[in-house]
């Protein structure tokens, strides 16, 4: 919790390259207040591979975006043919 997002995890596209800050969910959210959903790819630090949906949705006050909220869903038994 206060905490940017792309300074906790370290999130890859389907290519299996890092994303941007600026292409993350949570960034893309926070810049155009559009709601996001995608599947991402998470590898910890012992190389495991773990496939995320991750859904941000803004969090409007006033009409302007002030933050937003995350959900990351475990989604790897489901679409393991996107890393292996």
């Amino acid at each position: 919790i206060g905490h940017p997002f792309a300074q906790m995890v370290a999130l890859q596209g389907k290519d299996l390259k890092p994303l941007p800050p600026e292409q993350l969910p949570s960034t893309i959210t926070m810049s155009t207040g559009q709601s996001v959903n995608d599947v991402l790819i998470f590898q910890s630090k012992d190389g495991k591979k773990t496939l995320l949906n991750i859904s941000a949705n803004p969090v409007l006050l006033d009409g302007r975006v002030a933050g937003a909220i995350l959900l990351l869903r475990d989604v790897t038994k489901e679409k393991e043919d996107l890393i292996y």
